[in-house]
């Protein structure tokens, strides 16, 4: 980041060090140890303007930001960083996660979740913050997505679909596209000859709207106030769900006999082309059918783990204005037995990822201490899990914990992390939003709170019911 741009530098070394204000605007620090950021001058401080530490006076006893962790229990000198700091910026260093076992500093891309740069979010940065701030979409927006979302939610063919998300952006080579750049084509329509042959033209061609009326399909038509995209959000608004099937299979396959009309000199009636489209609806359903059959009903009950395996379930209750989360494990045997359970209340993270990986992170570190081996570990957040069992770590604030909790595998036998949907996890998740009236952690050994059992022993039963 500090390299100079040097003499006679080639035309690639210029363009990468043209980019390097974007990379600098876009970058932060996420704390391991902490001995490589200096806090009053580097961006590694999430939710405060720019990341940056603004204050009066520095404190030059402080240079580093490890100058504030407390080294012997990877915690943060709460009452250092308060006299330091004012109350919002003290909150936020305060949310900031520490791993146990020290790990180095790394830059991160603030960007976008993962941490890692990517073009997309380079761009947006680039283009100004309106990308990321304006959640306001204008009526022609709208009137876009409601289009697209009718479209791509149909069940049809992707061909189909694909087809008329062409006609909608104008894709399609009709005579008068193609008279526009410069192709020589006579652009009267070839279903009618009424009209000049564009896209407006097919969608309101006689020999459509014969088709659509053979379908019992009926369209209002655009008027002069109107404008294309809220022609059509409104035609799909007012249409049924059948209506909109036979509509968007009738374009695709009139357009495909207004081809064969022109390469192939065929000749077919609305009358065959609305035949034709009852019938491939009707197949492609059967064949849906057949390949999607009735799923069956899923199983909402916790499994237990192998012979002489445990199983730790984990959740954390995440407060989002707060930022405060309760952390919630149990712990159980192959007969469904509680083994031991710890409820973590009051603890300060960035988000509910972060949040989940201090829950993971406690349910490993919880059946460590009570000395089991062979352990399952389970927990509805997707993203902790999948990250969990990727070779390699991102850069996202979660990083820290996650890479903590793959260094504690070495002291078991065998650890394995399991993703389960939030109804196999319903034990975890009444610890995690029951600790929330404890004042301090809590350990409870072969029982747990009246509320956590109830839903354990209901986990037994329909286990073995």
């Amino acid at each position: 980041m500090h390299a100079t741009l040097g003499c006679n530098p080639s035309y690639t070394w210029k363009s990468i060090w043209a980019s390097r204000g974007l990379i600098e605007k876009g970058i932060s620090w996420t704390i391991g140890d902490g001995r490589s950021v200096n806090i009053w001058n580097d961006v590694w401080v999430p939710g405060l303007p720019n990341g940056r530490i603004v204050v009066d006076s520095i404190s030059t006893q402080f240079s580093w930001v490890a100058d504030l962790i407390d080294e012997q229990g990877r915690t943060w000198k709460e009452d250092v960083i308060r006299l330091l700091f004012t109350h919002d910026q003290a909150e936020q260093i305060l949310k900031i996660p520490l791993a146990e076992v020290p790990i180095l500093d790394f830059y991160t891309w603030r960007y976008d979740t993962s941490g890692i740069y990517n073009v997309k979010s380079g761009y947006k940065l680039l283009m100004g913050p309106e990308y990321f701030s304006s959640t306001e979409l204008s009526d022609l927006q709208k009137c876009k997505k409601r289009v697209f979302d009718s479209v791509w939610s149909c069940p049809i063919p992707s061909k189909v679909q694909i087809t008329c998300w062409k006609f909608i952006k104008n894709y399609i080579p009709t005579a008068l596209n193609l008279a526009i750049r410069r192709v020589p084509v006579n652009t009267d329509c070839l279903l009618c000859d009424s009209s000049p042959e564009s896209v407006q033209h097919v969608l309101e061609c006689n020999f459509l709207s014969h088709v659509l009326q053979v379908l019992h399909v009926n369209l209002t038509y655009m008027t002069g106030e109107q404008q294309w995209l809220q022609w059509l959000a409104q035609l799909f608004e007012n249409l049924s769900a059948e209506s909109t099937k036979r509509f968007l299979v009738a374009i695709w396959a009139t357009w495909g006999y207004r081809n064969k009309r022109f390469h192939e000199n065929a000749n077919q009636r609305p009358m065959d082309i609305a035949d034709f489209v009852f019938h491939y609806i009707s197949e492609f359903e059967d064949v849906a059918i057949i390949r999607n059959p009735k799923p069956k009903p899923k199983v909402n009950n916790w499994l237990p783990p192998p012979t002489n395996y445990v199983k730790a379930n984990f959740d954390a209750s995440f407060q989002a204005i707060t930022k405060i989360t309760c952390i919630g494990v149990i712990i159980r045997n192959e007969n469904g037995l509680i083994m031991g359970a710890g409820s973590y209340p009051n603890l300060r993270a960035l988000s509910l990822e972060v949040a989940e990986a201090l829950s993971c992170r406690n349910a490993v570190r919880l059946v460590l201490e009570l000395a089991f081996r062979r352990v399952l570990v389970e927990g509805d957040f997707l993203q902790i899990i999948n990250k969990l069992l990727a070779p390699s770590f991102d850069r996202s604030p979660s990083s820290p914990i996650i890479q903590e909790i793959k260094q504690f595998s070495g002291n078991f036998l065998s650890l394995s992390f399991l993703h389960v949907l939030r109804d196999f996890n319903k034990a975890a998740h009444a610890l995690a939003k029951d600790g929330r009236r404890f004042d301090s952690p809590r350990i409870w050994i072969e029982e747990a709170p009246t509320t956590v059992e109830a839903v354990a022993r209901e986990d037994r039963l329909n286990r073995s019911s």
